[in-house]
């Protein structure tokens, strides 16, 4: 049977499937180089066809048993709205609707409309979607008519009958992948999701046996995701995308104050009793009424509060699931799961033994939760393997270098490990273009900048020169398994490849990694790696190792700020050509620049 999946909310994204081989996993943003990107993730599909080739597409999968609103789909916010549309949606949308009570149809449609027309309509990929004569007044009523909008542009593009489209829920989803993601295949287990809101759920627990989730608990009023949303655009952060920020200021704030902050999130927002998720006070929008709470605090205090209170709230309610139902075998998925932190305070939880937290537990996974949802049993293969995007021939990365390289470029061939190790050790920094790209938000070394992460001068560098990064942001290492002990204290061994989970580091950690750690609290979010997962990768950093006794690797995505990470050896060299890179490292070629050598 092959399937292709897909996700069409914020981080579009598509797999395939074939034979209950995951063959691609891949986000639309990477084509587009829009980040966030939402649409009908038409580029990410067509390269799912050209990988189906000549065998038949028997099923094709889109997540959402209920159809989104198109109203979020036509604005395409993450992909599309600044900081300051975000703001102006607050003011002439989201106040009027939720603090005067005006109505809904009349606001929903001025200020779609007047915001379509200021982005000129920004490209969906869904046939006649602009033609089509919406209600504003009654979304339910506005989702059917989406379904039918979704129903004839896959029916038209894909080629398949509509009785070949199935649309599975959301969360069901996320849950699925967590667990079939995960190591804990054939065991007892249970899953927790989290997001902003995903068909008007927003936390579920489910519980595995042999194989077969079930759900014990779903509510949608669950709003620490949405909190998140708008504290990141109170602090003049963007929403969708830079929650990650704000998680990284946090250590920095003092903590008698955060606590104040910390208190007021527990007496004025939510607090848990049992599963269920309690309102505390009347706050009818959180942006406006926060936005007057916070005056008198400052932006890293209110950083560090919301931090305390998320990882406070959320790991009182897991600790009540396992106490209750006595099991100590965790698994995390959804939007709120890319908080490295919280997962970190999830892993000390008492009744915690083993806890996975899978590769990008955002929306964008749902391509491949689509199909476990769907159709995951005990023969279905769990994701080892997140190298699951294009692969590029020594000619088409030879041919982008030649095409984009200038005047003060050198350029060698067969390279060796031995030869880019000793540039590394020399304090330079390079770029990793290798094999197959990665899927998710993280690079985990085929599409990675990559340094020594024991030269503090590099974090300089990178920020400046290269990344333009906000200077409180800490930078990630790959840490070789045999020194994992070394480094990072990990007492109850916690399975962590993906840069999914902090540790505290060792004292020698916080010497070999002083640049790939956190700078204030010296925590570490590395990607442990085995060699079966990137024999490539791990052999470079096994070289670098042998030269200067390091068996880590400083590692962060390779893009240019406010951009996906790249896909192609165009996309890398024009990262290279925009930057400050002092080198860019292919399977074959050494990207140099002359001045260096």
């Amino acid at each position: 049977m092959n399937i292709i999946s897909f996700i069409d909310s914020h981080t579009s994204s598509a797999a395939l499937i074939c034979d209950d081989k995951i063959e691609v996993l891949i986000s639309e943003e990477r084509f587009t180089k829009k980040k966030g990107q939402i649409c009908y993730p038409k580029k990410s599909i067509d390269y799912c066809l050209k990988v189906l080739g000549k065998r038949k597409l028997d099923i094709v999968l889109c997540n959402g048993k209920i159809a989104a609103d198109p109203f979020s789909i036509r604005l395409a916010r993450a992909s599309t709205h600044s900081i300051h549309d975000w703001i102006e949606e607050q003011h002439k949308f989201q106040k009027p609707l939720l603090i005067e009570g005006k109505s809904v149809s009349k606001i929903k449609k001025n200020y779609l409309l007047s915001s379509l027309r200021k982005k000129k309509y920004p490209n969906t990929n869904y046939l006649g979607i602009n033609k089509v004569k919406w209600h504003y007044d009654n979304t339910d009523k506005d989702r059917n008519l989406f379904r039918k909008v979704q129903i004839k542009t896959i029916m038209n593009h894909l080629k398949v009958d509509e009785n070949q489209i199935k649309f599975p829920e959301h969360h069901p989803s996320h849950a699925a992948y967590a667990y079939f993601a995960s190591p804990f295949r054939g065991k007892k287990t249970i899953i927790f999701t989290m997001d902003a809101v995903g068909e008007k759920i927003n936390a579920t627990i489910s519980i595995v046996k042999n194989d077969r989730i079930k759900e014990i608990f779903r509510t949608g009023n669950c709003n620490i995701g949405r909190l998140w949303k708008y504290i990141t655009l109170l602090l003049g952060m963007k929403p969708d995308e830079h929650e990650y920020k704000v998680m990284g200021l946090a250590p920095y704030s003092h903590f008698e104050y955060s606590k104040q902050v910390l208190n007021i999130f527990k007496n004025k927002f939510q607090k848990t009793k049992g599963y269920k998720f309690l309102n505390c006070g009347a706050i009818k929008d959180i942006y406006f009424s926060f936005q007057k709470i916070f005056e008198p605090y400052r932006f890293d205090n209110i950083a560090g509060g919301l931090q305390l209170y998320t990882e406070e709230i959320i790991t009182k309610w897991i600790s009540h699931a396992l106490k209750k139902h006595k099991i100590g075998r965790v698994v995390f998925s959804g939007g709120v799961s890319m908080n490295i932190k919280l997962n970190k305070s999830i892993s000390e939880i008492k009744e915690v033994k083993e806890l996975f937290v899978p590769a990008s537990g955002g929306d964008e996974s749902l391509a491949l939760g689509n199909y476990y949802s769907l159709f995951g049993n005990k023969r279905t293969r769990p994701l080892n393997n997140i190298y699951l995007g294009p692969k590029y021939s020594d000619s088409e990365i030879k041919k982008a270098i030649y095409k984009n390289r200038k005047k003060d470029y050198l350029i060698l061939k067969n390279i060796t490990n031995k030869q880019v190790a000793k540039y590394l050790a020399l304090g330079l920094v390079g770029a990793r273009f290798s094999e197959r790209m990665e899927f998710g938000a993280r690079a985990l070394g085929n599409r990675s900048i990559i340094a020594d992460p024991s030269k503090i001068e590099v974090l300089k560098k990178i920020n400046k020169q290269i990344k333009n990064r906000d200077f409180w942001m800490p930078f990630t290492p790959t840490i070789l398994d045999f020194k994992e002990k070394s480094y990072i204290k990990n007492p109850k061994k916690i399975f962590s490849p993906h840069m999914t989970i902090a540790f505290n580091s060792t004292e020698l950690g916080k010497e070999h990694l002083k640049a790939a750690i956190h700078q204030y609290d010296l925590t570490v979010r590395p990607q442990i790696l085995k060699r079966k997962f990137n024999p490539k990768y791990y052999d470079l950093i096994k070289a670098f190792h042998k030269i200067t006794g390091i068996g880590a690797m400083l590692n962060t995505s390779l893009n240019l700020h406010g951009y996906p990470i790249v896909m192609s050896p165009d996309d890398a060299m024009h990262v290279f050509n925009n930057s400050e890179l002092d080198m860019l490292i292919f399977d074959s070629f050494l990207v140099l620049r002359k001045k260096i050598n």
